[in-house]
């Protein structure tokens, strides 16, 4: 498999080789795009993109195997200040919509 200038390389489990899911982040051009193509190549959603607080819009899918993919747009650099306020508030509202 090619995305973008990297290549990975990928097996499916049988014999001696058992099932090993896993988890693999790549940053891609249009994040809502590889997503799209991910569903409609079977796989399921984890989390559909969405901007976060650091500058990424991301999201997620499993493939048939168990294989997390989680992909990601960066759309704005942000300071570390910035991240910090954001990421304040961000965990501040969540813990209220947990309660």
């Amino acid at each position: 498999m090619q995305i973008g200038d990297s290549m990975l390389m990928m097996g499916c489990a049988g014999g001696a080789y058992p099932a090993m899911p896993a988890m693999v982040y790549v940053y891609v051009p249009d994040v809502d795009a590889a997503h799209a193509r991910a569903l409609a190549a079977g796989a399921s959603e984890v989390r559909a993109p969405e901007n976060q607080f650091y500058g990424d819009r991301s999201g997620g899918v499993t493939d048939q195997q168990g294989t997390q993919w989680w992909m990601g747009t960066h759309f704005e650099d942000v300071s570390n200040e910035e991240v910090e306020r954001r990421a304040r508030e961000a965990f501040q509202n969540r813990a209220h919509s947990q309660a």
